[in-house]
């Protein structure tokens, strides 16, 4: 008989995937519209993107609501040292004005999506996140004001 080792953070990720999957009606599993709601679906699928990093980023033009709390983005949110937000891909709910029902694509196609700086928006949709997830590239960390480096700190992200 073959054994296997798996942390418990790796044995609860794939008891999440295996009851995610079975909670999926058939018709998800066929790839036909589903008659869930945004809500649901976008709860239904964070799993398989979990393992992509969680980036900051600057709040820019046209993302215009946190993906998490779904609260629009404010003015105060556009000002540095607020303008910066968390950026994660994920598999994402369509809507089909043809039979006005969401839906998630055939193909589980992946886009970005954007969240307040708060562990709790993200949480929402990932259960597991932690601040200490959040990747801060070299290229955006060059570019933080001391404003924004003192307001991170404050926060418990480390440069």
């Amino acid at each position: 008989m073959k054994q296997y080792s798996y942390t418990l953070t790796e044995v609860g990720d794939r008891v999440n995937r295996l009851y995610a999957f079975a909670l999926e009606p058939n018709s998800i599993k066929l790839n036909i519209l589903s008659t869930f709601n945004y809500s649901d679906l976008k709860n239904r699928y964070w799993h398989l993107t979990s393992s992509d990093p969680f980036e900051l980023t600057y709040l820019h033009g046209i993302v215009s609501k946190c993906y998490g709390c779904d609260k629009k983005y404010t003015d105060i949110n556009r000002k540095p040292p607020f303008d910066v937000i968390i950026k994660h891909l994920e598999v994402r709910p369509r809507f089909s004005k043809d039979k006005k029902k969401w839906y998630i694509s055939a193909n589980k196609e992946t886009s970005n999506a954007y969240y307040h700086l708060q562990t709790d928006c993200v949480q929402k949709v990932h259960p597991n996140f932690k601040a200490g997830d959040i990747i801060i590239t070299n290229e955006l960390r060059q570019t933080l004001s001391e404003e924004h480096r003192h307001y991170l700190t404050n926060l418990g992200i480390e440069l």
